[in-house]
């Protein structure tokens, strides 16, 4: 399994993020640089042919996204509210979604549509947090409208997924169960093309 580990299906190994961890990551992304209370939206963008149900991804990123808040006590106060809509349909984003929201984390790699919705609108000051250096990704990051990515390495996990089947499947050798990957902060300072 690589990126999602899919606990009802017996496998050989997961590659990937620890979904909790980087979850658990986005939460303090957030609250970098928030000194008063602030209004989160949690905002899950889904594809129309996408089961409505929450994927477990998604599910543990969320659960450790809340875990940072609960653990950080020192925190300024922080509100937060719950989105789910479908990137393929119109008119799914308004802007009363982010009256008063001062911080959006996108717990998938559709960072971008929300970025895109910000900058038509001139909405202002809002911290927007996602996942994965797609290529609309990077553009809003380049200008800040994005202001963390977290990266996924897929390059390394399809790497290592290809070096497992080879050890288990050739070698007949063990490998390890899970192998979890670095969570790797991009910001608009550190972003290359060779990442």
């Amino acid at each position: 399994m690589i990126d999602s580990n899919i606990e009802e299906i017996e496998n050989i190994a997961y590659i990937g993020q620890d979904s909790y961890q980087s979850g658990y990551l986005g939460g303090k992304l957030i609250s970098y640089g928030i000194k008063e209370n602030s209004n989160v939206l949690i905002l899950e963008i889904n594809r129309n042919a996408e089961s409505t149900t929450r994927t477990n991804v998604y599910l543990q990123r969320i659960k450790g996204f809340y875990s940072y808040f609960k653990e950080k006590t020192n925190l300024p106060k922080f509100n937060f509210s719950e989105i789910s809509i479908q990137y393929d349909s119109k008119n799914q984003l308004n802007s009363t979604m982010f009256e008063g929201i001062d911080c959006v984390f996108i717990p998938n790699s559709r960072a971008h549509i929300v970025a895109k919705f910000i900058k038509d609108n001139h909405l202002k000051n809002i911290h927007l947090v996602g996942y994965d250096l797609l290529k609309d990704n990077i553009e809003f990051l380049k200008e800040d409208t994005i202001a963390f990515l977290i990266n996924q390495k897929p390059e390394d996990q399809g790497y290592k997924g290809i070096s497992h089947l080879y050890k288990k499947v050739v070698l007949k050798e063990q490998v390890n169960e899970k192998q979890y990957l670095p969570l790797e902060i991009i910001v608009q300072e550190n972003y290359t093309k060779t990442i």
